[in-house]
């Protein structure tokens, strides 16, 4: 019983301890603002400010966008280390006549890589070399 006794405040510590893992990660969103319309593989961004979350899991890595609460947009990323820290949030586009500006790479602010957007074809051809094939 005195053994039970004395491991229950380490057994919190260990759950406490957990939890505020979970909400460092979970905070860990930098804002973004759009001045105008921006395409992002299939999905259209409207000017505003957003929230964006660098997410990897394994080998892969994603953006979430968020615009509230609501994720507004998900897409897979190639990093890319940088020798410096980014001292704030900036985005890349690529624009073609006649069509929406397309970002195609992020950096945030505090994160010393690049978020290159992978679209469409490179998101095949890294699924099927991933996959052994």
């Amino acid at each position: 019983m005195k053994s039970l006794r004395r491991s229950i405040p380490g057994v919190l510590v260990v759950v406490l301890a957990f939890f505020a893992a979970i909400n460092l990660q979970a905070s860990d969103k930098k804002s973004i603002t759009l001045y105008e319309k921006s395409q992002l593989n299939d999905v259209q961004l409207t000017p505003g400010n957003y929230k964006v979350e660098a997410v990897t899991n394994g080998d892969v890595s994603e953006l979430y966008f968020y615009k509230g609460k609501n994720v507004v947009a998900k897409v897979p990323v190639e990093l890319e280390k940088l020798n410096t820290t980014a001292d704030r949030s900036s985005l890349r586009y690529q624009a073609e006549q006649g069509q929406l500006r397309r970002i195609i790479e992020l950096r945030l602010a505090g994160e010393n890589q690049v978020f290159k957007i992978l679209d469409k074809d490179k998101q095949a051809y890294t699924k099927k070399s991933s996959s052994g094939s």
